[in-house]
């Protein structure tokens, strides 16, 4: 009786994910050279040489793809914003230094095109599913882990669920990005961050610090 190789698995778990990551490469070189709506799934197979059931078993939409690629991107950098983490010893810092830095990053992998799909995708699934219980992925995960080093050094209020607190910061990564896309000569994203942040730490009631 031959007994099963557990070789075997790990080689087609390999040939899974240089399949996926064939794709996403293809993928993207499309969207940021014709753009995304002028590529189609059958386009990306063709170009990627792989069958469509096999595109589409991995990614059922363009959306995902893009998707996938950017939490990819986020989770390969984890390691520079643990060190950011480590760093800096207090919450305003943390959310200065970490939403700095994934702006940049947005800066430099993203297109207009690809922003604007993004952003659009992510409404897309909240309007559609109001109910369903947020999945934080990539950035998110790392804004989350601020929140809650925040709440164990009592900067940051317990009595908030922690994905109210998490999107609210996000609204602020998903706001800089876009204004420093639109308009990269005007937009100075570091002063908008930090005022941003203190909006969320401080609130906007009048006294609440000492810019009286």
């Amino acid at each position: 009786m031959e007994l099963n190789n557990p070789s075997d698995g790990n080689r087609y778990e390999r040939t899974k994910e240089k399949t996926k990551q064939k794709i996403i490469d293809v993928a993207i070189n499309l969207f940021n050279k014709q753009g995304f709506d002028s590529t189609s799934l059958e386009q990306i197979a063709e170009k990627a040489d792989v069958a469509r059931k096999t595109l589409y078993n991995h990614f059922p939409a363009k959306e995902t793809i893009i998707i996938e690629y950017l939490q990819r991107l986020v989770r390969k950098r984890a390691p520079e914003v643990d060190r950011m983490l480590q760093e800096h010893a207090d919450t305003r810092s943390r959310l200065v230094a970490v939403l700095n830095q994934l702006t940049e990053w947005s800066k430099e992998v993203m297109t207009k095109d690809i922003f604007r799909v993004y952003v659009s995708y992510q409404m897309q699934k909240i309007m559609t599913s109001p109910n369903e219980e947020m999945q934080r992925s990539g950035a998110k995960n790392f804004l989350a882990e601020i929140i809650l080093l925040g709440q164990d050094s009592r900067e940051i209020r317990r009595d908030v669920p922690l994905e109210i607190l998490v999107s609210q910061v996000d609204n602020i990564r998903v706001s800089a990005g876009m204004r420093l896309l639109t308009d990269p000569e005007k937009f100075t994203a570091h002063d908008y961050i930090e005022k941003s942040v203190d909006l969320f730490l401080c609130g906007a009631k009048y006294g609440s610090d000492n810019n009286r």
